[in-house]
């Protein structure tokens, strides 16, 4: 192509005309121009490429943080419903609503369990964040993600702050003995009898048990959230 071009312009040359000559300069730079936009199309159409590549990419592991979350969330819930029906049993025994039986030793170190040690994965949306929030194209979905991240799980942990097991273990620290069990550690009173009828016991039971709905209730909407952000992401996905 190169010599062809050379070809022409020394014809013209030879040929003295310059107002054709001016037209073949005026041509050439063109060309050249053309060149250098097509070029520079191609490159950015690549570019695009990765982009897209790698918004899926993130997506798709968005997407798995939050189905963990999801999880985990679901876990957390049914672990703190499953001690709570406990409580409600302990509840009833002491008040002389359900007769002893052996079982309720089991029920009371469910009673007095407490867990809201809940952890979240963000590692997907945190490595987006460091990089470039704009490779999500989805305004609504991107507002979604990150308020999901941003606010309403760290506000989840801040609420889960609220504790009061020093009243309790200074309680059982008195009146219960500890003993291993399957790996961890139970209690056991020293007196059942006494325990049966002791009202501050009943009290901390029920006050464990009001602070375990508590920490059910605020994991609720976060847990729904995260369905809703999933399907949205799920959704953005299948257009892709």
């Amino acid at each position: 192509m190169l010599s062809v071009l050379r070809k022409i312009r020394k014809s013209l040359l030879e040929s003295k005309s310059i107002g054709t000559y001016l037209l073949y300069g005026i041509g050439e730079i063109a060309l050249v121009v053309i060149g250098i936009l097509i070029a520079l199309q191609i490159d950015n159409n690549n570019d695009w490429k990765k982009d897209r590549t790698l918004e899926k990419e993130t997506l798709e592991e968005i997407a798995e943080n939050i189905a963990l979350n999801i999880q985990e969330f679901e876990d957390f819930t049914s672990g703190n419903k499953f001690a709570d029906n406990a409580s409600d049993y302990v509840l009833a025994v002491l008040n002389g609503d359900k007769p002893y039986n052996d079982s309720l030793q089991y029920r009371i170190n469910l009673a007095i369990y407490q867990k809201n040690d809940l952890q979240y994965s963000s590692v997907a949306y945190e490595s987006l964040k460091n990089n470039n929030l704009n490779l999500i194209r989805n305004r609504a979905l991107k507002k979604r993600i990150v308020g999901l991240f941003e606010l309403s799980y760290p506000n989840m942990l801040k609420t889960f702050e609220w504790e009061n097991k020093e009243a309790l273990q200074n309680y059982m620290d008195h009146h219960f003995f500890p003993f291993s069990a399957n790996g961890g550690m139970a209690w056991q009173p020293y007196d059942f009898d006494v325990q049966m009828k002791d009202n501050y016991f009943k009290t901390l039971i029920a006050k464990v048990k009001i602070q375990r709905n508590f920490y059910i209730w605020t994991a609720r909407n976060p847990l729904n959230e995260s369905k809703e952000v999933l399907q949205l992401i799920n959704e953005e996905l299948a257009n892709q």
